[in-house]
């Protein structure tokens, strides 16, 4: 719900928590309608891992056995959530932060100018924690390696690019630059993610649609139940016109910019499930931004439409990605797909409540706490800035932005191609275009 603070920043409109309970719940509601309808593409045809889905049916599995193997496991899995929570503890504690290299340069911008740009102010260092190690366990060596590269290129290349043409200003201080340079660094990076994505589905869809049958599914899948398709199009109609209606009643927003934005949720929900199945990140901040350059097109110098239909398409996204590791985790155990969507609408209509009413406790005034020493919150922050930028038009875009939007997308369709059609040994070296996006 970040964009609803970045709101209260920019335009002082605050909700009460019956209002901001039921946008939660329509937003979430849009989610978990599209990764229904998702579910047998990306689980069945496409057997994406969703690796956070394969850890919680596992775990469930080694609880639920006996004998002195599984015990052996989760003695492990206690041992290893000891040490990892004991070295987080003793870092904080001893108040070590990242570990930078001492790599210093000092770098003449196109202007003239003179700047110091360290490792540490680029955001290249070592982070004392396991939190990362566990996860590239559980992604495997090819996206681990690709993110890798992705933050090499982004933090090591293109930030030092971008500051010696001058298109991002350095922030004062030795503090990480990361506020100034996410804004700049975010489009190529959301582009990658997007065209390697969407590529990658339209790849899949046309093979499917010429070999007439469907892709290779697991023993287990065959024997599923599928989702009611007309029950899924009537619960669809239903949550556009209440989405809609949240849109246009809560916020002001017109029809058809409120019907748009619904629609274009399902396009970048495929993203986010595609991300969210090869890495385990749902990266709802960067597809927001795709909603908020569109709207920056459609609407110019509306803030409000800019923020909140990329919060319902963000927010769906994200709602539409989560269900599918949960979805994938039910299918490794058997249970079934339509008891799971029943289970998740009970989830989100109790969650919702418990949302809304944390952040009014905890954020009860949004323009004094946040973007503070004690509250960043660089997401907010994030939103509010491109919102900001955005209310001008797309002549306002940062300046290199739309040169390097052309190459990622060019880069990233190129990527999901050469992955579509190459052998199976040769798909394992090729680098993810998500991973390294993200």
């Amino acid at each position: 719900a970040a964009p609803i603070p970045a709101l209260a920043l920019l335009t002082g409109q605050t909700l009460s928590f019956y209002v901001l309970s039921f946008w939660l719940i329509v937003v979430s509601l849009l989610g978990i309608v599209v990764a229904a309808g998702l579910r047998n593409q990306l689980l069945l045809r496409e057997r994406l891992p969703f690796p956070s889905g394969v850890v919680t049916a596992e775990t469930m599995g080694e609880i639920h056995k006996g004998g002195e193997e599984a015990h052996a496991r989760l003695r492990l899995l206690s041992f290893t959530a000891a040490l990892s929570a004991s070295l987080k503890l003793l870092v904080t504690r001893l108040n070590v932060g990242p570990l930078a290299p001492g790599l210093q340069a000092t770098m003449t911008t196109e202007s003239g100018r003179n700047i110091s740009v360290s490792a540490s102010n680029l955001g290249l260092a070592l982070d004392p924690s396991l939190l990362m190690v566990g996860f590239g366990a559980i992604a495997g060596l090819r996206i681990g390696v690709s993110m890798l590269l992705g933050a090499v290129i982004a933090w090591g290349g293109l930030a030092p690019l971008a500051l010696s043409y001058g298109w991002v200003q350095p922030a004062d201080g030795d503090a990480v630059w990361f506020a100034p340079l996410v804004e700049w660094l975010l489009w190529p990076g959301a582009t990658l993610m997007v065209t390697a994505s969407l590529t990658a589905f339209g790849l899949s869809m046309i093979r499917m649609a010429l070999q007439q049958r469907a892709q290779r599914m697991d023993d287990f899948a065959v024997q599923e139940r599928p989702i009611n398709m007309r029950v899924l199009l009537a619960a669809f109609v239903v949550v556009l016109g209440l989405s809609v209606t949240a849109q246009s009643t809560i916020f002001s927003i017109g029809l058809f910019e409120a019907v748009i934005a619904v629609l274009l949720s399902y396009v970048l929900a495929v993203v986010a499930a595609r991300v969210s199945g090869e890495t385990a990140i749902t990266p709802i901040g960067a597809l927001g931004k795709i909603t908020q350059l569109t709207f920056g097109a459609i609407s110019p110098g509306n803030v409000t439409a800019n923020l909140m239909t990329a919060n319902v398409t963000g927010g769906a996204a994200g709602q539409c990605a989560d269900l599918m590791h949960d979805l994938r985790t039910g299918q490794l155990i058997g249970a079934t797909p339509s008891f799971q969507i029943v289970a998740q609408v009970f989830g989100v209509l109790a969650g919702a409540f418990v949302a809304a009413l944390t952040y009014l406790v905890l954020i009860p005034d949004p323009q004094a706490q946040l973007i503070t020493a004690e509250w960043p919150a660089p997401a907010v922050a994030t939103w509010k800035a491109v919102a900001e930028v955005l209310g001008e038009g797309l002549e306002a875009m940062p300046p290199g932005a739309i040169s390097a939007i052309v190459i990622a997308a060019i880069g990233g369709i190129g990527l999901a191609v050469a992955e579509a059609f190459a052998s199976e040994s040769w798909q394992r070296v090729i680098p993810s275009a998500s991973a390294i996006g993200l």
